[in-house]
């Protein structure tokens, strides 16, 4: 199938890659084989003990641990320091735990989101010298902190990092464990703080033992911080690939350990059996990031690193409270960033802005627009600070970096996909002009499909299989499918902002179906072409609604062929 889109893109088909692995269908192993996978074993079996690197290929761990197990071996006050999203969370409640369980004296800290900003601060560190710190562990922040950083040290503070972040040819005060550090020579680029955080208390436990630490005592049961790296891992959006594909894949059966997230797992009323990568990302992801977002930073770290249940309960359920303020928040930004998406639907780069918006939710409504318009999209919020989201084909960064160069932000940067932007409101059309000019031509991709059939050509069996491939997240998406030659038969609308429709085919009919679309460029198209024959691209899966089981396709883009001939 060739020629464009409602999305103005080329579909590629995949190919036909032959290959077999035991107990997999031969239509998944194709996918995994076109997918680049070159270890079938490794993809659809893995193993920690097959693809944990050991943690002293990491430049400078072998400090970090030394410095650690003299914590240990002293009983020391630690501090940690982390950061307010997921990542930050779970990687300070596994070192938390870790070393409090060892004999160390633990604390943390997570600084504010709307007052302190990202990352460690100088009042943050005097405030915590207070303690008579002896060792304080920067977890997913510090690497470019050099200010606070050499303040810690110079108040007596042993100082060591664990990032993630891309460094700059200068290095923090005291030892940096980062695998995008400028001088990294290593392949782990990919972890997260959450699974470095991992390998450090897995080195530890090993320098200790080696140590004699534990003769006379029992090792920790690393499964049970498992469970925190891969929610971690998950919830950060690092490539499922390697040794974060086996601590997901593994690590999800180990989630229940932690009571925490069987607190929240409770409110949202989700079965532990039912854990999965969707679980992680989409419920106790937001949840913990809720209150990061709009309320108390510290509140995701102590539910993550609580055992007593009646306060797990209490915690999950505050939680799950500020969750639902933010989706409320969230519910009327985006009515009134859409009626802004909407006057500018033809610039190359949307920006909406309104003062009264919070700052912490407008990174998840410029996702929604960009998710409809199929174009980069920033949204400004409170005090001038907005995020932005792009698309494949077009580095955002970049050009907000110009941007805060050139004086027109206060300050802006990120990377291809996302950044942020403080801007005076009074520059909103120079910024708005700036980014057009640069967004001007977009070489975009082709959409890659993983299955390629006609209408009513998937079976339940295929859709059910597809689940092999899983865990799914970057770098291992849910598979796309291609279906062609279905007669748009019906269409409506759900609830004043869902599409619904059914293409039928010779070899049957499906469903599609698509969320908070009436509006959208996709949506509006869908509607429109009711009665023509139509190709879709999108995910497929299983419906199950009131005991009626089908197969549905959720479109990302569909391609009008032709009216139907008429017979006569």
């Amino acid at each position: 199938m060739s020629g464009l889109s409602v999305r103005g893109l080329e579909w590629s088909a995949p190919e036909e890659k032959e290959g077999s692995f035991p107990g997999i269908p031969s239509e998944v192993v194709s996918i995994a084989l076109n997918r680049g996978i070159e270890d079938l074993g490794e993809f659809f079996k893995p193993t920690l003990k097959g693809s944990m690197p050991d943690p002293l290929v990491l430049k400078d761990m072998d400090k970090a641990i030394e410095r650690g197990k003299q914590a240990v071996l002293k009983n020391e006050r630690v501090c940690i320091f982390g950061d307010y999203d997921v990542d930050g969370a779970t990687s300070t409640s596994i070192l938390k735990r870790f070393l409090e369980t060892m004999g160390c004296e633990v604390s943390f800290y997570i600084p504010q989101r709307l007052t302190e900003g990202y990352g460690p601060n100088v009042p943050a560190i005097e405030k915590i010298a207070e303690d008579e710190i002896d060792l304080i562990i920067f977890a997913d922040c510090g690497t470019v902190a050099f200010e606070p950083l050499a303040r810690a040290a110079a108040l007596g503070m042993d100082v060591v990092t664990l990032d993630h972040h891309l460094s700059d040819d200068k290095h923090p005060e005291g030892i940096l464990v980062n695998p995008n550090r400028n001088d990294e020579t290593g392949d782990y680029g990919y972890l997260c703080t959450a699974g470095i955080a991992f390998l450090y208390v897995v080195g530890l436990q090993r320098a200790l033992r080696e140590d004699g630490f534990f003769e006379d005592r029992t090792e920790y049961d690393m499964h049970h911080l498992l469970g925190l790296a891969c929610f971690g891992t998950v919830a950060d959006v690092v490539p499922l690939v390697g040794f974060n594909r086996a601590m997901v894949k593994i690590g999800l059966r180990h989630m229940a350990r932690n009571p925490g997230l069987m607190a929240l797992a409770e409110c949202n009323e989700v079965e532990p059996e039912s854990f999965n990568e969707r679980t992680c990302g989409f419920v106790f992801g937001p949840c913990i990031n809720a209150g990061g977002r709009i309320d108390d930073t510290w509140l995701g770290t102590l539910l993550l690193t609580c055992d007593d249940l009646t306060e797990c309960a209490e915690r999950a359920n505050a939680l799950y409270e500020i969750n639902k303020e933010r989706k409320a928040k969230q519910q009327l930004m985006e009515a009134g960033a859409f009626e802004q998406a909407e006057a500018h639907s033809d610039d190359n780069v949307i920006v909406c802005y309104n003062e009264d918006w919070h700052p912490g939710v407008v990174g998840i409504v410029a996702s929604r627009i960009t998710e409809a318009y199929d174009r980069p999209s920033i949204v400004i919020g409170e005090g001038g600070k907005g995020s932005a989201r792009s698309i494949e084909g077009f580095d955002v960064g970049r050009p907000i970096k110009k941007a805060a160069a050139d004086g027109i932000l206060i300050k802006g940067g990120g990377h291809e996909m996302a950044a942020g932007v403080t801007i005076d409101p009074e520059k909103l059309e120079a910024f708005r002009d700036a980014m057009n000019a640069a967004a001007g031509h977009v070489d975009r991709p082709p959409l890659v499909a993983d299955i390629d059939v006609p209408c009513g050509g998937i079976s339940r069996r295929l859709v059910e299989s597809l689940n092999l491939l899983a865990p799914f997240g970057a770098n291992n998406s849910e598979p796309r499918a291609m279906i062609s030659g279905g007669m748009l038969i019906s269409t409506k609308v759900l609830k004043e902002k869902h599409v619904k429709g059914r293409i039928s085919g010779e070899a049957g009919d499906i469903d599609i179906i698509m969320f908070n679309a009436k509006g959208t460029p996709m949506g509006d198209a869908i509607l429109a072409a009711k009665g023509s024959i139509v190709d879709v691209y999108g995910r497929v899966e299983i419906n199950e609604y009131m005991g009626n089981v089908s197969i549905q396709v959720k479109p990302e883009d569909v391609r009008p062929q032709k009216q139907p001939e008429l017979a006569f």
